[in-house]
Parts: structure tokens; C-alpha cells; sequence
């Protein structure tokens, strides 16, 4: 069974359990699952841009911003800023200058050190849009359909209170989450390719 869409996914859990009453309450599992994803989850499709402005060494972050995965500041990108804690950002801060090279992440503020002027450059996970009737697909759905599909599944029977369908779904989908972080470490890393001597 092809799961694309918010209605393949409705249809298929329908099937899966064999009810018929459990459309007034899909929106609530798709939000406990896709809950669990973002939090579980580190997929490319969760990654975006954003050019920060950056005034005296502090930026807004962006909306839906939950982690940064590099920055490099406007003119300087052959070199990420490093992460570091706040009072070694006001440390650096207080004693140089000059092109930033650190940052900190302070509420829903990002600050640089050295302290500058200008605007980073960051690739991020975001909070992602969630699936519903109204938005019926998604990037992550289509890569791993059947991460959603057992979560989906695991809060359907935790609804229903049915013991026997949540010992079988939960490791389903926690299998389906192991899968999908082994997936993206290799996307993200990828093997390097042997060349064999002539």
C-alpha cells in the first residue's frame, strides 16, 4: 500500500485496524507521531536556510528555529563559527576583534564573538509544517512513509486502549525512527570512495 498523502495515511491506519470511527481523532495521532519525529529525528527534509542579520554581535533566530547545524559569517564561508557557551562568547567578546568566529545561542537571540556587524549565513532544523487535511503532504512523508504510518498506528491504539495492537506498533515505530536516523547518517556522511592505486 503507496502512502503519499494525508488520505493514503487515513485510509491505510483505517485498514490497519479495522475501524471505521477513527477519522475525528486522526489529526491528534499525526500530531503525537510527527511530535516524537521532531523531537527523535535529524532528516535533511527538516533542514532549511536563513540569513541572519546581526547587529553588535547579536541576530534574532528564525521562526520555527530548533538547532543549528552550521553558520559561517557573510565573506568569511570557508569557515564555520564554533559553538560555545555564553560567558566564553562574552569573554571573546570583551578581549577581540575582529571577524566573528563563535556563537551562542541565548533564548531566541544568537550572538557572535567577536562582536560585529553583518549577517550569518545558517542552515537549521526547523519545526516542520505539520501533515493534516489541510496540508496533505510532505517531504517527510514521502521519504519514509512508514514512520508515519507506525507512529500514526502506536496513538491510534494508545486511543483505543488496545494493549495488544500498542506492543506490536511501538517497536514498529521505534524501528521505523532507528531507520531513519541510520539513513541520514549516511546521507549526511557518506562513505568515502576508495581509489585503488593503477
Amino acid at each position: 500500500m503507496a502512502i503519499s498523502s494525508y488520505a493514503d495515511l487515513v485510509s491505510a491506519v483505517t485498514s490497519f485496524m479495522h475501524r471505521s470511527d477513527l477519522s475525528a481523532q486522526m489529526d491528534n495521532f499525526i500530531a503525537l507521531a510527527e511530535s516524537e519525529i521532531q523531537t527523535e529525528g535529524d532528516a535533511l527534509e527538516l533542514e532549511t536556510t536563513a540569513a541572519i542579520p546581526v547587529t553588535d554581535g547579536t541576530g534574532d533566530l528564525p521562526a520555527g528555529f530548533l538547532s543549528a547545524r552550521k553558520l559561517f559569517w557573510d565573506g568569511s564561508e570557508g569557515r564555520e563559527l564554533d559553538l560555545v557557551s555564553a560567558g566564553r562568547r562574552k569573554t571573546v567578546s570583551e578581549s577581540s576583534s575582529g571577524t566573528p568566529t563563535y556563537y551562542t545561542i541565548e533564548g531566541a537571540t544568537i550572538k557572535v564573538a567577536p562582536s560585529g556587524t553583518g549577517t550569518l549565513s545558517m542552515t537549521y532544523t526547523a519545526r516542520f509544517t505539520p501533515l493534516s487535511s489541510a496540508n496533505t503532504s510532505t517531504a517527510l512523508l514521502t521519504a519514509y512513509p512508514n514512520l508515519y504510518l507506525n507512529g500514526v498506528l502506536f496513538y491510534a491504539a494508545v486511543w483505543m486502549e488496545d494493549q495488544q495492537k500498542m506492543a506490536v506498533h511501538r517497536p514498529l515505530f521505534d524501528a521505523a525512527i532507528a531507520q531513519m536516523k541510520r539513513t541520514e547518517t549516511r546521507r549526511r556522511y557518506p562513505a568515502a570512495i576508495a581509489v585503488r592505486p593503477r
